[in-house]
């Protein structure tokens, strides 16, 4: 039985001034795979700048990242100069995490943040009955650290028909937690990186990928696999999600709520909440960038800590890997357009009923003037909590603090990289 085909593999031209050279050896077209892993291989050689990992993205979500772990004597041998270097890689890729009709993209990241296109993997998997309806389905929160996620789920969680942990800072990861659940528990067994068949017992912390989830056992065995190990996983993942809600829905006396409010992170196993909940919403929040930038600066002074590693790397580093989180949310947006509505922070701020009154009526939520006038005065209620959480003297101050405290430096690097997503957001460059 096949459950993935590999329909198409397009190879892109390397730079010669900065590559060596590369290929990828596998998967190859027309391969099949009778389980949803499928192994990925070849190698790659940087003339100057070493190569941090290869990344592999559905569009711009993050599947996965791996190094340059393997020795190939065959490449060493063709080019002896680089004897020394690591050029190997191989690894699996769960299809789990992808779209039934997928299109992968393998990317070079070298050492200073550079992308180089290295392959495109196109194909396609068997889908799944998930033997579980859930009743509750999520709408998860995408957006940077200190672009207005917090203020947004106290609304959110004021609606009468929305379930959410009503503790500051609102960062409950119960989705993101199951589903990553999910996707450990029913990934192919690797021995090497996660639980092995004879040791896994003395780990009482940690469990991995079912050690005998393998066809070197047996053909039956790893069809039961399959076709009833997965599913039930992800029935567990969601009867235990619907558990903690519905016990929040009786504490909050919600029991006509039907969602679940959470914030969430564009991991790899954030793109199954569209394979388990076919009517999962999504709101993708933005700032401008550059104001999101000087309050994690004085959030992280006022806290006394970084975030981002932003006091361990250079500022064109960290500015490339806030854009590539970025547009990790931002892939999300454009590939569900019906799921996932977008609004700024400047307009919850300036035009907070005219905003809120969108947001709720895009996803399906009851807005009438009355309701959103309630939810405004539930969200402002705590002005102790959001005190805390303020970095300016007022909200109003935080709009366009950049023009006041960033260096011109700064700015044009800004305008460097996140120039075209500024432009597209509607914000002045």
């Amino acid at each position: 039985m096949t459950v993935v085909e590999i329909t198409d593999v397009r190879l892109f031209p390397l730079d010669p001034e900065v590559f060596v050279g590369g290929n990828l050896d596998a998967p190859t077209v027309a391969h099949h795979s009778p389980g949803y892993s499928v192994k990925f291989g070849g190698w790659v050689l940087a003339r100057d700048t070493p190569i941090e990992k290869i990344l592999v993205r559905d569009g711009n979500l993050p599947i996965a990242n791996r190094s340059l772990d393997i020795s190939r004597p065959d490449v060493t041998a063709s080019f002896p100069d680089f004897a020394d270097a690591m050029s190997g890689f191989e690894f699996d890729i769960d299809t789990l995490m992808v779209p039934e009709q997928f299109t992968l993209n393998l990317i070079i990241l070298l050492e200073d943040e550079r992308r180089f296109p290295f392959a495109e993997v196109v194909g396609r998997r068997a889908s799944f009955h998930i033997p579980y309806t859930p009743h509750y389905s999520p709408i998860s929160m995408l957006g940077l650290p200190r672009s207005g996620t917090t203020l947004l789920m106290r609304y959110l969680g004021a609606h009468p028909r929305v379930i959410h942990v009503p503790r500051y800072p609102y960062e409950m990861i119960g989705l993101n937690y199951w589903l990553h659940l999910f996707r450990v528990l029913t990934a192919s067994a690797d021995h090497q990186r996660s639980s092995h068949p004879n040791t896994f017992l003395k780990d009482e912390h940690f469990i991995g990928h079912h050690p005998h989830f393998t066809d070197v056992y047996d053909p039956v065995l790893a069809q039961w696999f399959r076709e009833q190990y997965i599913p039930d996983i992800a029935a567990l993942a969601l009867r235990s999600l619907d558990g903690v809600y519905r016990a929040m829905a009786v504490a909050q006396d919600k029991m006509d709520a039907v969602w679940f409010a959470e914030k969430v992170s564009s991991v790899p196993s954030f793109g199954l909440q569209w394979t388990f909940y076919p009517r999962a919403r999504s709101v993708f929040i933005v700032r401008d960038v550059r104001d999101q930038f000087c309050s994690h600066l004085a959030f992280s002074r006022k806290r006394d800590l970084f975030g981002f590693n932003y006091d361990q790397t250079s500022e064109r580093e960290y500015f490339l890997k806030v854009y590539w989180r970025m547009m990790s949310n931002y892939h999300q947006w454009k590939q569900h357009p019906d799921s996932v509505h977008m609004l700024r922070y400047e307009d919850l701020i300036l035009k907070p009923f005219e905003t809120l009154t969108t947001m709720f009526g895009a996803l399906g939520l009851d807005n009438d003037s009355s309701l959103i006038q309630k939810i405004h005065d539930v969200g402002e209620a705590d002005p102790t909590e959001l005190a805390s959480h303020r970095t300016t003297e007022s909200v109003a101050a935080s709009i366009g603090r950049w023009k006041r405290e960033l260096s011109r430096e700064q700015i044009a690097l800004f305008e460097e990289i996140f120039g075209d997503l500024l432009t597209e957001f509607g914000y002045e460059v």
